[in-house]
């Protein structure tokens, strides 16, 4: 029986993925608004399997599909229409409140590939 070479086990990074909300509109009465322009939101930085099914048919999104969404959420620095930060990680609550768009970018962004939010030599950049 042949053996395996002497190979030194290594893990990938599990830093969290930052993500800009930026590119994030909302469109009332005919105007484009920025409602978290400078703003971020940062994911685990792999997600999984199961992630990415519960997440991205957004036509069935439920309850625990928000579930999910809240566990992968560590940390952000959004605030709500009236400038007023929001609970830091995010409350199943908060996410319960959010307007349509702002969740729907939130669980498009959260299945995105981790290796796409950071194309920029490690540097985490938006995530299309």
């Amino acid at each position: 029986m042949e053996s395996l070479p002497n190979v030194q086990r290594s893990k990938p990074p599990v830093a969290p993925r930052r993500v800009s909300s930026d590119d994030l509109t909302v469109v009332i009465g005919g105007e484009t608004y920025w409602p978290h322009a400078g703003e971020w939101v940062e994911f685990k930085g792999r997600p999984n399997v199961g992630l990415y099914v519960k997440l991205l048919d957004l036509a069935t999104t439920s309850q625990d599909s928000l579930k999910e969404l809240h566990k992968y959420i560590v940390a952000w620095n959004w605030t709500d229409d009236a400038g007023v930060p929001y609970a830091n990680p995010p409350t199943l609550e908060t996410l319960l409140e959010m307007p349509a768009e702002e969740l729907k970018w939130l669980l498009t962004h959260a299945g995105s590939d981790a290796a796409a939010a950071t194309k920029n030599g490690g540097t985490p950049s938006i995530v299309h």
